[in-house]
């Protein structure tokens, strides 16, 4: 919840609210898989800007806004600055190092953050346990 979820973002437009799962977490399973990014977790793009912008702003959770003069509520600080610097260190790292699972997105001189996502390979179509990943 300190990142956001399930809150009104008071935008001038309709969204459905964030949600970790369909039903609630009901499994450990659910919960492992939610986890990796496997699980059931749904939020719009202005929510995950909304939820990661404490790791580009030094710890501090900023409320967006879709029109430019439009007022929102003042960030607030929800994490420690140094563990936010952490995150954001390893986002980088996605796309700097040469065998970050983005670096074909660095562009010289633009400092760019990315987390990719998660990949799950099944041996064949509808196998659903871990046995039978590729």
């Amino acid at each position: 919840k300190i990142f956001g979820f399930g809150e009104d973002l008071h935008m001038p437009f309709t969204m459905k609210p964030a949600q970790v799962s369909n039903d609630g977490i009901q499994s450990d399973i659910l919960l492992a898989d939610s986890a990796y990014g496997q699980g059931e977790l749904l939020m719009s793009p202005i929510e995950q800007v909304h939820a990661y912008s404490p790791f580009a702003t030094g710890g501090k959770l900023v409320y967006p806004r879709v029109i430019q003069d439009e007022k929102t509520a003042s960030p607030k600080q929800i994490i420690k600055e140094g563990s936010a610097n952490t995150v954001k260190d390893a986002l980088t790292k996605v796309v700097t190092s040469p065998n970050g699972t983005a670096h074909s997105l660095q562009i010289e001189g633009a400092d760019i953050a990315a987390k990719t996502g998660t990949a799950e390979l099944k041996s064949k179509q509808g196998a659903t346990d871990g046995t039978e990943n590729g």
